[in-house]
Order: C-alpha cells, then sequence, then structure tokens
C-alpha cells in the first residue's frame, strides 16, 4: 500500500500551520506548501497561501513566483489577482536606499532581486492594475484601482497620464449609484486632490485651484485643503486670495476647537499665522495652548513652535 499522501491530506496540513498565527509558523508552513505543490503543481490555493507566507516571511522575490503561478492557472479569480495587488502594495510601502528595502515596521533591511529599484516595482504595480482592470472591468472598487494607479504615474512624475486616469476614477463615480457623504474618506475628495497636486506639479496652478475647491466641497472640514488652497494662491502671487482662504481656516479652526477643545486645533492656527508672518496672533495662540492642562502632552511641539515663531521675529 502507497504512503503517498492526497492532496487533500497535505493541503490540510499546511493550512493548519498556517492558521496558528504566529511568526514562528512561517518556515514550516512553506516547505509544507512547497511539499503539496512538488506533488501537486495545479493546487491553485497552495500557491496563492505559499505565496502570502512567503511574504510574511520576506521571501518577496519567491512571493511575486507563487503568486503568479497561481494566477497562471486560474486568471480569471480575483481573489488571487487583488492578492498580487496586496503584495505590490506591501513592496510599494518600503523605502529604498539605492540597495536594499527597509521596512519601518520591522525595522529590517530586505533585498529583492526580480526589481532593479523602486520605480521598477510601481511600473510592474501599475501593468498588474490595468491588466485587473482588464480582466475585471465589473469590480465594485473599480475607481479605487484607477486612482491608485493615477497616485502611482503621478509618484513616478509622468503628471499628464495621471490626471487622465485620476478624471477616468471621477468619470467612474460619477456613473455609480454610490453614495459617499457619510464616508470618512470621501473618493472624490482625494481624487480631486490627486488631481489638484499633479496640476500643481506641471505649473497649471489654475487647474489645481479648480480641482481643489472640488475636493474642498466634498470635505470641507479638512484643515489640510483650505491650507492648501492658501499656499496655491501664494504661488500665484495673490496674497489676497491668500488671505482670504486664511481667514476662512481659521475661523472655521476655531468653530472646531470650541466643540472639541482639542488643542491641535490651535496648533494648526499657529501654523497658518506664521505662513501669514503674523508673529502676534501666533504668540497668542501659543501662550493658548501653554495655559492648556493638556500642554504636557505636546511639550516638544511647543518646543518647536516656540523655535518657529522666534526665527519668524527674527526674520
Amino acid at each position: 500500500m502507497s504512503n503517498k499522501k492526497t492532496e487533500k491530506e497535505l493541503l490540510e496540513k499546511a493550512e493548519k500551520i498556517y492558521h496558528q498565527y504566529n511568526e514562528d509558523r512561517y518556515p514550516k508552513a512553506i516547505e509544507l506548501f512547497k511539499e503539496l505543490l512538488q506533488q501537486y503543481p495545479e493546487n491553485i490555493k497552495g500557491w496563492a497561501m505559499l505565496s502570502t507566507m512567503q511574504s510574511a516571511n520576506k521571501d518577496f522575490d519567491d512571493a511575486l513566483v507563487s503568486i503568479d503561478k497561481a494566477i497562471q492557472l486560474d486568471p480569471k479569480n480575483i481573489r488571487i489577482t487583488k492578492q498580487k495587488s496586496l503584495l505590490f502594495s506591501e513592496l510599494n510601502r518600503l523605502l529604498y536606499d539605492g540597495s536594499k528595502y527597509f521596512d519601518e515596521r520591522s525595522d529590517g533591511f530586505y533585498e529583492i532581486n526580480t526589481f532593479k529599484n523602486k520605480n521598477e516595482i510601481l511600473e510592474a504595480y501599475i501593468r498588474h492594475l490595468y491588466t485587473q482592470i482588464d480582466n475585471f472591468p465589473e469590480q465594485e472598487d473599480i475607481h479605487e484601482v484607477y486612482e491608485d494607479i493615477g497616485t502611482f504615474l503621478s509618484n513616478l512624475g509622468e503628471y499628464n497620464d495621471s490626471i487622465k486616469v485620476l478624471k477616468k476614477a471621477i468619470e467612474i463615480l460619477d456613473n455609480s449609484d454610490e453614495d459617499f457623504e457619510d464616508d470618512l474618506f470621501n473618493p472624490y475628495a482625494t481624487i480631486n486632490l490627486s488631481i489638484s497636486k499633479s496640476y500643481e506639479k506641471i505649473g497649471e496652478l489654475d487647474n489645481a485651484l479648480i480641482f481643489l475647491d472640488k475636493a474642498i466641497e466634498k470635505d470641507s472640514e479638512n484643515s489640510y485643503l483650505l491650507t492648501h488652497k492658501a499656499k496655491l494662491y501664494d504661488k500665484k502671487g495673490d496674497k489676497k486670495s491668500k488671505a482670504e482662504v486664511y481667514t476662512m481656516f481659521l475661523e472655521n479652526t476655531e468653530i472646531q476647537y470650541n466643540k472639541t477643545k482639542d488643542i491641535v486645533y490651535l496648533f494648526h492656527k499657529i501654523e497658518a499665522y506664521i505662513d501669514l508672518q503674523n508673529v502676534d496672533k501666533a504668540s497668542f495662540e501659543l501662550s493658548r495652548i501653554e495655559k492648556s492642562e493638556k500642554s504636557k502632552n505636546y511639550l516638544d511641539t511647543i518646543s518647536e513652535y516656540k523655535i518657529k515663531i522666534e526665527n519668524l521675529k527674527a526674520g
């Protein structure tokens, strides 16, 4: 009688280790999935789960090979295709020093030989996302895929292409039945902001302002959007409009502070007054913070702003 284990038995054995949820399981799970796949190389689930374990173990080159094997066996499986997107997202998150990749979360350095540099990772990521769009054009979150592509194109300095793709994401949202009004992050706001930034990069400041206003329309309480609008007017040399935007921002920020008593809002006001070169108002807001019982939680930040204000005084 043969002692050869069945495909089901080998998969269950590997899955048992896979689901133990501790870092020590990675090498053992990898070994067991490889044993399964050596005997049953068309096991799609095995390749996908092996890729997950290899990625968790920071064996990124092997993880890419394994997920590609799974996709080759089942190219119309959206779950596996999205798993490769997640793997690319993990690679894109790593910092690159010119030779090795650094993971801030694990504080470790890793090599990735599949790509020469971070740009090659982004280019491969974009190609994969376009494949995802081609294979699954009806996926519910397809606007997010276009948004990701647009963001990565901008990161590569391809701003005009970025704008085209991001506008496609907006078009998809316009034609959907989804209501994002109650969402914490409104996609209209984030996508329009990205379009605005790409226009800013190519020097089209009027268009940058148009799309920034569209973002503000969907997220009017976002302090970053208003301060960025003020900085755009500053770039245009329009000091009057810059001051008007900051006046609106300062009024809104004071309202939020009075509602929440969160002194972070006062720091936002100081930053605005520093940009407006108003030493007296910046100093006044800092004194309000220092009088707060919560100031002890922000001693380092208070010291930093004291230096900024002193530098402003010194001219």
